[in-house]
């Protein structure tokens, strides 16, 4: 088949990997299974080249803007002609490149903006479309009405409706009464690694993500200032950059923990293989979430893992037996699982929970989402 798949997260290049990372496992796995996949993106500044051998990318035009599209703001008067612009030559080139490349079927990554595009190009063309939303569509775009009833029309015409997370599912089913179906976000970590040199001396704790404040990335140096003040001999890696980062700089320098906290900022995905197997456990604090990539890649890593009880990784950590859970936003609690990690009082008995391991590992693998994926564009054949 011919699969298009619309997204406005599609990175430019090889090092461009912060851009929905697991998209490639997805549009890889398709392709070796023999369909030809095209990619329908807004055009980026920066250098372009191809990511994955055989895929045609559109690049449609419109007036840029040096911030992430989730970062427009609408009541911005500038903000508010970019995301103008985008939604009416997004919607307006779609249908001509869906007849030249005689393309089959459309996926949307994610409901805004590209389930837009998708919903008026299957109104011109009839080619059916599929949705996968993410937590921003429904937590965020969701709360405004009128966005709220062009996603109702979205989701209401799309052949089926996928998101990352169990709870996001059964929200967005309430909310547009509409049946949903689970796909991982996961990715594969290649087996390569370039080595970052880690402190083996000291305990090491491991966070990656956007330093933003929905990340978590405050509360969790808040606790390892509380943890170092006690003591501890411990070191945090900090991997990804942000809004937060000069704030973040400056309570490190305040506390005098720039031997205790290393900001590595954007790494290669080799130099973060490293950092995985070498670090002794992954903290991720964040203040919603629904499925981290990092609780998948740290599973895969069999690394130590604290999680805070939001979306789907409480339920998870307690299902499964992967992880320590604490509350959200609550330094003193993940301080004291922090140091009880420290300790060695607490410890993820693997080889007791080997088989609900394996079990959620096949749940959360991307070959399992391709097939789920492709199980329903055959009922449409």
């Amino acid at each position: 088949m011919k699969i298009c798949i619309l997204t406005s997260s599609y990175p430019l290049n090889r090092q461009d990997y912060i851009q929905a990372p697991f998209l490639l496992d997805f549009v890889k796995i398709l392709t070796k299974r023999g369909h030809r996949v095209f990619i329908y993106t807004q055009d980026r500044k920066g250098e372009k080249e191809a990511v994955v051998d055989g895929v045609q990318v559109k690049w449609f035009h419109w007036t840029m803007s040096n911030k992430r599209i989730s970062g427009l703001i609408p009541f911005n008067p500038f903000d508010f002609f970019k995301i103008l612009s985008l939604l009416n030559n997004g919607k307006k080139e779609l249908p001509k490149f869906i007849k030249e490349n005689r393309i089959d079927v459309c996926l949307a990554l994610w409901v805004i903006p590209s389930g837009y595009f998708a919903y008026y190009a299957h109104r011109k063309t009839a080619i059916p479309y599929f949705v996968w939303a993410l937590g921003t569509d429904i937590n965020k775009y969701g709360r405004f009405p009128i966005v709220k009833s062009i996603m109702k029309k979205i989701i209401a015409n799309a052949q089926e409706v996928f998101t990352d997370g169990f709870e996001l599912s059964e929200k967005t089913e309430r909310l547009f009464h509409r049946k949903c179906h689970f796909l991982t976000t996961a990715r594969k970590l290649p087996d390569v690694e370039r080595p970052i040199e880690i402190d083996s001396t000291k305990y090491s704790f491991l966070f990656v993500g956007r330093l933003e404040k929905v990340k978590g990335i405050d509360v969790l140096i808040s606790a390892m200032v509380s943890l170092i003040e006690e003591n501890f001999r411990a070191k945090l890696y900090v991997v990804g950059d942000g809004p937060l980062k000069d704030y973040i700089n400056k309570k490190i320098s305040k506390a005098n923990l720039h031997d205790n906290v290393i900001l590595l900022g954007s790494i290669s995905t080799e130099e973060l293989v490293s950092v995985f197997k070498k670090c002794n456990c992954v903290v991720i604090p964040s203040r919603s979430e629904t499925i981290s990539l990092v609780l998948i890649e740290a599973l895969n890593f069999n690394k130590d893992i604290i999680v805070t009880d939001v979306g789907d990784m409480g339920y998870l950590a307690r299902e499964y037996k992967i992880a320590e859970v604490v509350p959200s936003q609550n330094p003193t609690a993940l301080k004291e699982v922090m140091k009880k990690m420290i300790l060695g009082e607490i410890r993820i008995d693997r080889e007791k929970y080997r088989d609900k391991h394996i079990q959620l590992k096949q749940v959360l693998n991307m070959e399992t989402s391709v097939d789920r994926f492709l199980c329903e564009v055959k009922e449409i054949e």
